[in-house]
């Protein structure tokens, strides 16, 4: 493995604010995950939790001339191989880039650093469906999460997070004509509309522009990971390349096993079932007639999902110990 070197090689650190045993811990709870490591080292999570915190504190206050792309793509070729990153390849890595001599501590740092918590995300798909004709009815069944093959849904919804806790902005792709965006919209939800609709590809070049790179890719040093399953063309070699052009590896479930996502297991399922409430609440109140037409109905959806992502961004706490680096 070729490590490339911008600069003259790091001195050791004068003291550090983590031991090595306590940096080996922080390193594993990143290769498989806040709670395997809580069970392997017998630790609390405030505990790890603490930790990260203290060494992303110290990381933040130096430069780091090392760059890790073949690091971070020995990462990617791991997961989709569904294997986990191995902390005894990333040890050998951390010797190759900065001497065999180099302490036990300055390497695991060195691992810390080319993993940022907030550089790895997740993100999950869902589909919205409405019936025209039982929504003319006010039909509570208009609306619905599931449909059949040849179905084309109302609104899509992207949603994405980060390993951090962060909610990402949700992203609502409504098949209907653009509405003005009134003022006082919410800002913590974003919204796409088109009379056609969107392919997959074109539905994730506009989430990739308007929210991963504006929000992960240009703001993180270094390279970022994206979690995903392998459904909605998120094999597709346009937009594999779109992350590479990011430096963002994609680290993929495989087919069967949306269990082990993060978001599809603790985010979409609360999601749909608070949007689904909201719907059947509002045809209950006979608020259907009060809407001007499908146009203003994307906009209802919009805000019910700003409701959510206010929630959960205000305890980023329990989106965390749901949202973090896993081993497929």
């Amino acid at each position: 493995m070729t490590i490339k070197i911008l600069g003259p090689r790091p001195q050791p650190e004068q003291a550090s604010a983590l031991t090595a045993a306590q940096l080996s811990v922080v390193l594993f709870s990143l290769c498989h995950g806040l709670p395997s490591a809580c069970c392997q080292f017998r630790l609390s999570r405030q505990t790890i939790l603490s930790w990260i915190r203290r060494r992303r504190r110290r990381l933040a206050d130096g430069k780091w001339m090392w760059r890790t792309e073949k690091l971070e793509e020995w990462v990617l070729i791991q997961h989709e191989q569904q294997l986990s990153p191995s902390r005894a390849f990333l040890l050998r890595s951390a010797r190759s880039a900065l001497g065999q001599r180099r302490p036990l501590l300055d390497c695991y740092g060195w691992i810390v650093r080319a993993i940022p918590p907030d550089g790895v995300g997740s993100m999950d798909e869902f589909s919205i469906f409405l019936d025209l004709d039982q929504f003319s009815q006010q039909n509570p069944s208009a609306l619905r999460l599931s449909g059949s093959p040849e179905e084309l849904p109302m609104f899509d919804v992207v949603l994405s997070a980060l390993s951090d806790g962060r909610l990402l902005p949700p992203l609502l792709f409504f098949r209907g004509a653009e509405s003005r965006v009134p003022n006082g919209f919410p800002d913590n939800v974003l919204l796409a509309a088109r009379q056609e609709g969107f392919s997959d590809s074109e539905r994730l070049r506009v989430w990739t522009d308007r929210v991963w790179r504006p929000l992960v890719a240009s703001r993180v040093q270094g390279p970022t990971v994206l979690m995903m399953d392998v459904y909605r063309g998120h094999l597709a070699d346009e937009f594999r390349a779109r992350l590479t052009s990011m430096s963002t590896g994609s680290a993929l479930f495989p087919p069967g096993s949306r269990r082990l996502q993060p978001l599809h297991v603790c985010m979409t399922p609360v999601l749909s079932g608070f949007l689904q409430a909201r719907w059947t609440q509002l045809v209950s109140a006979g608020g259907l007639g009060g809407l001007g037409g499908l146009d203003q109905l994307a906009l209802l959806v919009a805000c019910w999902l700003s409701e959510v992502t206010s929630t959960v961004t205000s305890e980023a706490h329990l989106l965390r110990r749901c949202v973090v680096p896993v081993g497929v």
